[in-house]
């Protein structure tokens, strides 16, 4: 049989190297291929080993054809229909990770409210304790609050993809300006130095962007007990870009660090004196890529953290 050789995008191999072959002949060459023996389930799943590509995940599915002569009906062969379903697999995984994270952090809070509740209610509390323990509570009760605040506005981000933004063309150095009103200074910090260039444009929506810029200043102050944060503006060289960039001079982070930053729960600090959910650079990634911008990180160990926040200047 001839005719048009194709490559085969699941399995890395030419259409001619399957064309003509035995049904057993083919099943034994496509079990070369995949990474765990293929039983003889006719609903299963495989998994390719595809010549220096990552596994594909493969749903397969055989389908008996008969085919109708003049004389009897006679079985005539067999269709292998295969899907994809490597997205599908690594979505379920990550929803899979993602409850159990968001199980944990919240059971962390509440573990804490629940038992200084219960030991108040039984009256097995000293009372020169119950201030600090309704402290303790009160801490926490705001912690979870944020944990499902934050929660929320992931899951409005990816269910609505962008179409609630509500876009404009504003000033970006008034915009970051103002957007130092939402963020209270920590007690006895310096308030943040500005560099700021007017009269450049950009396309955002206020609210959102704010978000996204109060996630990165409160973080520069959370990981610098000390020094400096400074938030300036910086083009990029084409000067198509104009970059809202955060510095501190806090505990910094390695390379290895910075590659964890946007997943979400991740935290630089895990020791638990830091608060934090661990969701809010995940919150200024999503909200910048709805807004065609982008996220840079530089960070040195023991040094500080610069975190820009890069948007097409308007007409651009």
């Amino acid at each position: 049989m001839t005719g048009h050789v194709e490559r085969n995008t699941q399995t890395g191999t030419m259409s001619d190297e399957w064309i003509g072959l035995h049904e057993e002949q083919f099943w034994s060459a496509l079990a070369t291929r995949c990474a765990m023996p293929i039983s003889a389930n006719p609903l299963q799943q495989i998994e390719l080993l595809k010549p220096q590509t990552r596994t594909l995940l493969c749903a397969t599915r055989e389908i008996y054809v008969d085919v109708a002569d003049k004389q009897a009906n006679r079985y005539s062969g067999t269709v292998i229909y295969m899907r994809d379903i490597t997205r599908e697999q690594e979505l379920v995984r990550m929803k899979s990770e993602f409850l159990a994270l968001a199980a944990h952090e919240l059971r962390t809070p509440l573990t804490s409210i629940l038992g200084y509740s219960e030991l108040m209610i039984a009256e097995k509390m000293p009372a020169e304790m119950r201030d600090e323990s309704l402290r303790i509570i009160h801490s926490q009760s705001k912690w979870l609050v944020k944990i499902i605040n934050d929660l929320v506005d992931l899951s409005r981000l990816d269910a609505k993809s962008g179409r609630n933004f509500e876009l404009m063309e504003v000033d970006c150095a008034s915009l970051a300006g103002d957007t130092l009103d939402l963020l209270p200074i920590p007690s006895g910090r310096d308030p943040v130095q500005l560099k700021l260039k007017p009269s450049v444009f950009i396309t955002v929506d206020i609210s959102k962007f704010q978000q996204a810029l109060v996630n990165v200043l409160d973080n520069a102050f959370k990981y610098s007990t000390q020094g400096n944060v400074v938030m300036e503006m910086i083009f990029s060289v084409d000067e198509r870009m104009i970059g809202i960039c955060v510095t501190d001079e806090g505990m910094g982070m390695t390379q290895a660090e910075c590659s964890h930053v946007f997943e979400r729960f991740w935290r630089a600090d895990n020791s638990g004196k830091m608060p934090g959910t661990g969701l809010g650079m995940s919150i200024t990634q999503e909200i910048m890529s709805f807004l065609h911008g982008t996220v840079e990180i530089q960070s040195t160990k023991g040094q500080g953290t610069s975190v820009t926040l890069w948007l097409p200047v308007s007409g651009h």
